[in-house]
C-alpha cells in the first residue's frame, strides 16, 4: 500500500500553424513505509507540420529521481539523473 501525489503542466504555441514550441513540466512524489521515491521532469519540444494532418517533434527530456530506502533502521538515498533527446513523427488532428 502507497500513498501518491503528483501534478503537470504543459503549454503548446503554435504562432504560425506550421510551427509549433512546447514545454512540459512534472512533478511525482510516491511514499510509502520503507521509504519513497520523489521525481522532477522537464520536456521541451519543437514541432514541424510541413502538411496540415503531419507532425515532426523534436524533444529533449530531463528527469530528475531520488529513491529513499530505509532497511534496519538505516536510511539510503539514491539520486538519478536522465537526459535525452528524441524525434518523433505522427498524424496530427
Amino acid at each position: 500500500v502507497a500513498n501518491q501525489a503528483g501534478v503537470g503542466l504543459g503549454l503548446r504555441i503554435e504562432p504560425l500553424r506550421r510551427l509549433g514550441i512546447e514545454a512540459r513540466g512534472g512533478a511525482a512524489v510516491l511514499l510509502k513505509p520503507s521509504g519513497g521515491l520523489t521525481e522532477t521532469q522537464a520536456e521541451f519540444a519543437v514541432v514541424f507540420r510541413p502538411a496540415r494532418s503531419l507532425a515532426i517533434r523534436l524533444a529533449g527530456d530531463f528527469r530528475r529521481s531520488t529513491w529513499i530506502f530505509v532497511q534496519g533502521g538505516e536510511q539510503t538515498e539514491v539520486r538519478d539523473l536522465v537526459a535525452g533527446c528524441w524525434a518523433g513523427v505522427g498524424l496530427s488532428f
